[in-house]
């Protein structure tokens, strides 16, 4: 029962130390290949109609996550059942946590 116990534990490090090292690796893949790609800030600006500075990117990616974490907040009650809206809360509790 215990290695039981010992292997569940393990392989549940095992499998968050993947999600953490595949979730760094996509963070610098992304960075990487916006800074050798600076073309794409001009094909922005240009797309935005100068609407968009250079400095304001941070507060459009900001915006961007605020609004994906929204729209994980609101569809995360269709999952949970309509006649609980405690457990609906408390998914998008933990949504808003971990996001």
């Amino acid at each position: 029962m215990s290695a039981l116990a010992i292997g569940g534990l393990l392989t549940v490090l095992f499998i968050g130390f993947q999600i953490h090292s595949e979730t760094v690796h996509l963070v610098k893949l992304g960075r990487d290949v916006v800074t050798s790609h600076p073309e794409w800030i001009s094909t922005a600006l240009n797309y935005t109609e100068g609407q968009m500075r250079e400095h304001d990117i941070d507060q459009y990616i900001d915006k961007a996550y605020q609004k994906g974490k929204d729209w994980l907040s609101s569809n995360i009650r269709s999952i949970a059942d309509p006649k609980d809206p405690e457990r609906a809360d408390q998914l998008e509790r933990q949504v808003n946590i971990v996001c």
